[in-house]
């Protein structure tokens, strides 16, 4: 546990409720849990904050962490001038993006010493394996692991400790599924992926880039096939989210924090930076890219190795780099070839 001890070392405490609070854990402002520590660094944040307060009860035991040249700006009104109704603990840091470097790494540590992925869990007798679940040789199967009804687990698997795999899945060899990843039913997963690994997440504190410890995870809704040697990050403190029946092809990059919707079409070599949120039956053509934290709506269409750097409504249909209106990029395509031929 990292306790009001450990903060008071590293951070300004401007207010505490409990001398003996322990936290196990970093959430996120939009979804904060019990026990845990949510970061606090801009206005976003902080209305994802408050908007979660406006509809749901206080979590108990909750210690933000508050950036203190944005604390020093906002209003007396906001909910963080009374801190004693919505949080446990509230704390000022002069860098909070290095704060969250470190401290991620310290619940990181405690963290992995309570879960084993060394010893197999069916030896330990910690797994929940259905008698139906067909496993071949050479597969690893950490602590904490359920497995339901007709899953069929190819050699080389490595499936790490708390992951439940849902009925009828299938995992083809070679496939490491890390910690805390939870799969649907009648999932495909083909050779060479990794799913739940960190995301690429770093801080430069003036010497060197300090690394975001990630301990969210993944979450692949039913009916989702994923090509080989594609990976799909953790969330940072959160879920990356795969909707249900969505179909990704071979090499292709999610980032921490996505959440791509239903029924979804990712092509071979798309790239998706962190924080992308897509609608539902957007389609991605191959090599596409989507740069963090962009937004784009249901039935979009991505031309193939197009750059998307601004969100899209509902129904876009883009293409090109930057990414446009899919009309506009072919009358500059074809501008371009009548100008280039002139003599």
């Amino acid at each position: 546990m990292y306790n009001i001890s450990d903060l008071s070392k590293n951070f300004e405490i401007l207010f505490k409720s409990n001398e003996y609070t322990n936290f196990d854990r970093i959430s996120t402002p939009s979804l904060p849990v019990e026990n845990s520590i949510i970061f606090i660094k801009d206005s976003k944040y902080l209305n994802e904050f408050e908007i979660y307060c406006k509809n749901n009860k206080k979590i108990n035991n909750l210690c933000i962490i508050i950036d203190k040249l944005f604390f020093e700006t906002i209003n007396d009104d906001c909910l963080l001038k009374t801190p004693g109704q919505y949080c446990d603990i509230l704390a000022l840091t002069e860098n909070i993006e290095i704060s969250t470097s470190k401290l991620s790494k310290d619940i990181s540590d405690l963290s992995n010493k309570k879960l084993n992925d060394v010893v197999d869990g069916r030896q330990m007798g910690t797994c929940n394996i259905d008698s139906t679940a067909v496993i071949a040789q050479n597969v690893f199967i950490g602590e904490g692991v359920t497995i339901e009804a007709n899953v069929q687990i190819f050699s080389g698997v490595v499936i790490m400790s708390n992951s439940t795999i849902g009925k009828d899945t299938i995992i083809f060899p070679n496939v490491t599924i890390y910690r805390n990843t939870e799969i649907g039913e009648n999932v495909r997963i083909h050779s060479g992926t990794t799913i739940g690994s960190d995301g690429f997440g770093y801080n430069f504190d003036g010497k060197e880039h300090l690394k975001v410890w990630h301990l969210g995870n993944v979450k692949i809704e039913n009916d989702v096939e994923i090509g080989s040697n594609t990976c799909i990050d953790r969330g940072a403190f959160g879920t990356t989210k795969i909707g249900e029946g969505t179909k990704i092809d071979n090499i292709v990059q999610v980032g921490h924090n996505c959440n791509i919707g239903k029924y979804v079409i990712l092509c071979g070599q798309v790239g998706i930076g962190g924080s992308v949120t897509i609608g539902d039956y957007t389609v991605l053509g191959g090599a596409a890219k989507v740069v963090p934290g962009v937004v784009i709506g249901r039935q979009c269409q991505l031309a193939g190795a197009c750059v998307v750097t601004n969100s899209l409504k509902d129904s876009s249909k883009v293409g090109g780099h930057p990414a446009r209106p899919l009309k506009d990029w072919m009358r500059s395509i074809v501008t371009l070839r009548k100008l280039s031929s002139r003599k």
